[in-house]
């Protein structure tokens, strides 16, 4: 198990160090210019980000949106009993887009949306069933994220939106 924590800086060709002028600019100019973190160490994007929100919407859910994610999750539960998988995505989807909101981060839940849409998409132009007890053992999964959310149990949830975001590469690889 590993967690990935990345930030950004920026560099600015300031101070009074003892560099030339040009060198401090160079050495802004390629800090600007290098690759992300996740591109460079080929960490997947869904990696670091759902965790993030996960861990954001555990400080800060309020208890509306709590059940709002309840009452998803049970429809999720019966669609999962179903077999149903296009409607399986699509209600997981109003899942994670409720705890982008509840993160209170607009764009990056924006790109799980799309990112989880297109893997969606993928799984079902190729024809793969995922199958009824992966479909039960993904809500189950979220019905644990959403008691640590609700529990205010920020690394716990973290740790099981980390396992999903595994079980999506997972199932993706096969």
């Amino acid at each position: 198990e590993t967690s990935y924590y990345l930030g950004r800086e920026r560099l600015l060709p300031s101070g009074a160090a003892r560099m030339a002028r040009w060198r401090k600019k160079l050495f802004a100019f390629l800090s600007r210019n290098a690759r992300s973190a996740t591109e460079f160490f080929g960490i997947p994007a869904n990696e670091v980000v759902e965790p993030y929100l996960v861990r954001r919407a555990t400080l800060l859910a309020s208890d509306e949106m709590i059940a709002e994610m309840r009452a998803v999750l049970d429809r999720e539960e019966q669609i999962a009993r179903s077999g149903n998988m296009p409607a399986f995505f699509r209600i997981g989807r109003d899942f994670h887009r409720l705890i982008g909101q509840a993160s209170g981060n607009a764009p990056l839940t924006r790109f799980v949306q799309q990112n989880e849409e297109h893997a969606d998409l993928y799984l079902l132009s190729t024809g793969q069933d995922i199958g009824t007890e992966r479909m039960r053992s993904s809500n189950e999964e979220h019905h644990e994220i959403l008691d640590a959310i609700a529990d205010g149990i920020v690394e716990g949830g973290v740790e099981l939106g980390r396992a999903v975001a595994h079980l999506r590469l997972v199932v993706l690889s096969q």
